[in-house]
């Protein structure tokens, strides 16, 4: 069975190119602020459409027990 030229090709650019000496670079103190804004917004988002589900089956029961008694 005879390999792909591709293949060894790919291997070689990811060796050389996925395994460098440079570290990922460090998070600044002002990127962290403002990511812990948007996780802080995105769990607000999602506490207040909890709410609003809340709200919305509490309407829905009470327009059921108002039907009911007409």
């Amino acid at each position: 069975m005879q390999v792909p030229r591709q293949i060894p090709i790919a291997l070689a650019l990811f060796c050389l190119y996925g395994c460098g000496d440079n570290p990922p670079p460090r998070v600044t103190a002002e990127e962290s602020a403002g990511t812990n804004r948007y996780l802080e917004a995105v769990q607000e988002a999602e506490a207040l459409k909890h709410t609003i589900e809340e709200r919305n089956l509490q309407q829905q029961q009470v327009d059921q027990l108002l039907r009911e008694r007409r």
